[in-house]
C-alpha cells in the first residue's frame, strides 16, 4: 500500500489540535511540545490561523494555549492583540496575555505591560505587573513604585512582588513596606 502523502495545511491543522489538547500527562504534554517546535518551523501557515482563532474567541477556554505560543514567533503584530485580551480583565486570559507580553521581545510590549499597569481592573493591573516581572527588566522599577499605594491589595502584591523579583527594593524598603501594610508579611 502506498503512503499516502499529507498536505502542510493538514500537518498544520493536526499540530493545532495537539496545542490546544487539554490533557496535561507526560506523553500529551511531550506531543505539545512538538507540536509548538512544528508549527513555529511552518510560521508562514500557522501563526495567521492561531491569531485569527484567538481574536475569532479571546476568552475560549483553549484561548491561554494559544496566547503562551504567541511570543515564540517573535511578530510585532501580536502585542496589540495580546494587549486587548490582557486590557479586558478577564480572570481566565489576562493573566496569561501579560505574561505572554512578558516573554515577548518586541519593546513594543514594554509599552503595552506599562499601560496595563495603570489600569483600573485588577486582573489587568496584576497581569501587567506580573508580566513586567517575567520580562525581567528592572528599568520599570519607577512605574511599579508608583503603584505600591494601589488601593487594592492583590494589585499591590503583584507590583510588590515584581518590583522585589527584578531587585528594586532595599532592605530598608523592604522592611518599611512590612511594616506598614499587613498583607505583604508573607510575601517579601
Amino acid at each position: 500500500m502506498a503512503e499516502e502523502k499529507s498536505e502542510p495545511g493538514d500537518s498544520i491543522e493536526l499540530h493545532l489540535r495537539f496545542l490546544l489538547d487539554p490533557f496535561g500527562d507526560e506523553p500529551h504534554l511531550r506531543q505539545r511540545e512538538r507540536s509548538v517546535q512544528y508549527l513555529l518551523a511552518h510560521a508562514d501557515e500557522s501563526y495567521h490561523r492561531l491569531l485569527r482563532a484567538l481574536q475569532a474567541n479571546p476568552t475560549a477556554l483553549n484561548a491561554p494555549a494559544i496566547i503562551e505560543v504567541l511570543p515564540l514567533f517573535n511578530r510585532e503584530e501580536s502585542i496589540p492583540v495580546l494587549e486587548e485580551i490582557m486590557l479586558r480583565g478577564a480572570e481566565q486570559v489576562s493573566g496569561v496575555a501579560g505574561q505572554a507580553l512578558g516573554r515577548h521581545a518586541g519593546p513594543a510590549a514594554r509599552e503595552a505591560l506599562l499601560r496595563g499597569l495603570g489600569s483600573s481592573l485588577q486582573e489587568t493591573a496584576a497581569a501587567a505587573a506580573d508580566g513586567l516581572m517575567v520580562r525581567g527588566d528592572s528599568s520599570v522599577c519607577s512605574a511599579l513604585k508608583n503603584h505600591f499605594a494601589h488601593v487594592n491589595r492583590i494589585v499591590r502584591y503583584h507590583v510588590i512582588q515584581a518590583a522585589h523579583k527584578l531587585g528594586c527594593l532595599g532592605r530598608s524598603e523592604i522592611e518599611e513596606l512590612k511594616k506598614s501594610d499587613p498583607d505583604l508579611r508573607g510575601l517579601l
